[in-house]
């Protein structure tokens, strides 16, 4: 597990410390890489639901008099996070993706997988990585992993 990962599980666990039931109820399969739910009182309903996938932390919570089921923003959410943007409908048209390429990551001297941002323009990228973390230096955005060959998908989304 990386440090950014580590940190966004920290970041639920200071979340969940300010929870004011003591009882936190599992989670719902699937979701995350961690997750948890908390239900409306004497309901079933996923009134407040917080994951981590990957070096991300996320809460998604019911405010208000009427409490509505978050299960399903919860899961758009994470499927977002880790599905590969070609695959989403609502974005599919306006995705480039480059060809998926191998990598050979070089421990802690990273890998270099966008040589200068200024060329992708106002697009949005997302870049999906098996493990590691993925840095911001300069211009360029470098892959941290162990050795070894891994694969990478990148996507620039207009």
């Amino acid at each position: 597990m990386n440090i950014l990962t580590k940190r966004a599980q920290k970041h639920l666990t200071e979340i969940l410390d300010h929870n004011m039931r003591p009882d936190l109820p599992g989670s719902i399969v699937g979701l995350g890489d961690i997750s948890f739910v908390t239900r409306a009182p004497q309901s079933d309903i996923p009134a407040a639901i917080q994951f981590t996938r990957g070096n991300i932390a996320v809460a998604v919570n019911s405010v208000g008099s009427v409490t509505i089921d978050v299960s399903s923003v919860a899961t758009t959410i994470d499927r977002l996070l880790g599905d590969p943007t070609a695959k989403l409908p609502s974005v599919r048209r306006l995705t480039t993706a480059q060809p998926p390429k191998t990598v050979v990551a070089k421990g802690r001297e990273g890998s270099t997988l966008v040589k200068d941002l200024k060329n992708v323009g106002n697009a949005w990228l997302k870049v999906i990585v098996p493990d590691g973390e993925l840095r911001r230096k300069e211009n360029t955005i470098v892959y941290v992993s162990r050795q070894g060959k891994k694969a990478v998908h990148i996507y620039s989304i207009k």
